[in-house]
């Protein structure tokens, strides 16, 4: 029970959190290291992609999203153009992987 009313307190103060969203006019720049990357998405990582981008993007909110998978579908290529857009709106970002990138 006691975890149930953490968990809920914590999500009820994450609804009343909010940030700067970050600039479209950097979105050209994250465009074109999208491009980059050799491989065609996939249907879903297209999607997450643009969950990923509303997030960040457009919404004032903290992102508080999981994309899993498994190996090699991408989940990777997510993170990077993730990574990507926060440094190139002058903030900080890391990677954690269990494996090699």
């Amino acid at each position: 029970l006691q975890l149930a009313q953490d968990v809920l307190a914590l999500y009820a103060t994450r609804e009343t959190l909010s940030r700067q969203p970050f600039d479209p006019i950097y979105e050209a720049k994250v465009k074109k290291f999208e491009q980059t990357f050799p491989f065609d998405p996939t249907p879903d990582q297209k999607t997450c992609f643009e969950h990923v981008e509303n997030d960040m993007v457009w919404r004032n909110r903290p992102m508080d999203r999981l994309c899993c998978g498994d190996v090699g579908f991408g989940k990777t290529e997510v993170a990077l153009r993730a990574l990507y857009r926060a440094v190139a709106n002058g903030k900080q970002a890391a990677l954690l992987a269990p494996t090699g990138v």
